[in-house]
């Protein structure tokens, strides 16, 4: 059945010479646009529409102040919801037609209340002949509490032809339940993780595997709030498909056409990047001595490498530590330490510091060196087990006489921002 609310929401927009307008409550409401970028595509891939609006007294208002203005009746808060909405599916209709996403906010309570006041929204697209597929619905990631509510919400959405997005993940108690539950198209990580990522080292380092978990979910990842080159920096460190903020573009009266991403910002941002990331490219340097050193070793000497050699090649590269893998992961005799491990090393963990004998077959290192025999290979950050500390390990895996031998170089990474 349709809602009550489609004429009178019809009414409520007024169309000027060119664009929409709103009216509620003696507000005037304005849709805004902001771009939405697509880091491998290098240009908009659509835009987040949002309100801005002008007060009885003629006060350019916020759209805080104007998604207030319901209080707490519920039938009003949902009838500004559905105008809102309409009134940026009517703006965007008098754009060129384009293959791009147009992102909409759904409040909350609008999106479970919604249902009492009769179906809305295909009808309102029909009426603007705006087609499901080019809307990306998002729902705010804290704003429904019940789990079985917050699906039925989206796949009503879902069901008509619109993406699904989880907008602020990240914000107050963000639950990867609800991610795997829910099965959005796209999740939107909220400013407060970027900002945090661009000024405390442990998440930026976690930021990358939290992206990288919410794209093997299934999601496409839009990192939002992105203001600074600092913050921009932290968004090329990770395999975010999208990306959203100030220092890209901003918002503007009119719904973006395809426009390409500033070539004048993705090379300030790269090269900044790759001018600060001097801690990666000591890892490289690294990666090239082991290979270098385990070559001129004959194949059937793999096993006994004298101390002296490994210090000669790696203690001016700030190595922490050398140790040896037979073809199963179990470490062959001692590990030969090159930095004084009481400087970085926490003594609580001393009980777990002698590695002689352990298996790492489990560790990433040494599947990938096990692989890919003769090419160095470089882990993520990982704590490590003897010393608790922050390192990376680059390991080679070569054949020896009768067993495969890996050998592995830890390097201390808890001063590095990567």
């Amino acid at each position: 059945m349709r809602s009550t609310h489609f004429k009178e929401i019809l009414s409520r927009l007024e169309r000027r010479e060119d664009h929409f307008v709103g009216h509620f409550g003696g507000y005037i409401l304005e849709s805004v646009f902001q771009p939405i970028f697509s880091l491998f595509h290098c240009r908009t891939g659509g835009s987040e529409a949002l309100v801005r609006g002008i007060a009885p007294d003629g006060r350019t208002v916020s759209a805080m102040e104007i998604l207030s203005l319901p209080g707490k009746n519920g039938g009003d808060r949902v009838f500004l919801d559905r105008l809102l909405r309409s009134l940026h599916l009517a703006n965007l209709s008098l754009r060129p037609k384009e293959k791009q996403w147009l992102f909409l906010n759904l409040d909350p309570y609008a999106a479970v209340a919604g249902r009492e006041y009769g179906s809305f929204f295909e009808d309102i697209l029909s009426h603007f002949s705006v087609l499901p597929s080019q809307v990306v619905v998002e729902i705010l990631e804290s704003g429904i509490d019940d789990e079985k509510l917050l699906s039925e919400a989206g796949e009503y959405y879902r069901q008509i032809g619109c993406l699904l997005a989880i907008d602020d993940f990240g914000a107050g108690h963000s639950n990867f339940d609800r991610i795997w539950s829910f099965k959005p198209d796209l999740v939107k990580v909220d400013r407060s993780m970027i900002r945090g990522a661009a000024e405390n080292k442990r998440i930026r380092r976690l930021l990358p595997g939290i992206v990288s978990l919410l794209r093997e979910s299934g999601s496409l990842v839009v990192l939002e709030g992105v203001e600074t080159e600092e913050e921009a920096r932290v968004v090329f460190e990770t395999e975010a498909d999208f990306v959203q903020g100030f220092y890209f573009a901003r918002p503007g009266p009119v719904f973006s056409r395809i426009t390409p991403l500033s070539d004048k910002r993705m090379d300030e941002t790269l090269l900044l990047s790759m001018r600060n990331n001097k801690s990666e490219a000591s890892v490289l340097n690294i990666a090239e001595s082991l290979l270098s050193f385990a070559g001129k070793m004959p194949s059937t000497s793999h096993s006994e490498v004298l101390e002296a050699d490994v210090f000669d090649t790696f203690s001016a590269f700030g190595v922490i530590r050398f140790y040896m893998l037979d073809g199963q992961g179990f470490q062959l005799g001692e590990t030969i330490t090159l930095r004084d491990v009481q400087n970085f090393c926490d003594s609580r963990f001393d009980p777990i510091q002698d590695a002689k004998g352990a298996n790492w077959a489990r560790r990433g290192y040494f599947q990938s060196a096990i692989s890919h025999k003769g090419v160095p290979q470089i882990s993520p950050p990982y704590l490590s087990l003897t010393g608790a500390h922050l390192c990376r390990t680059v390991s080679l895996a070569f054949e020896s006489s009768s067993d495969a031998v890996v050998f592995c170089v830890d390097v201390d990474w808890s001063d590095s921002s990567g």
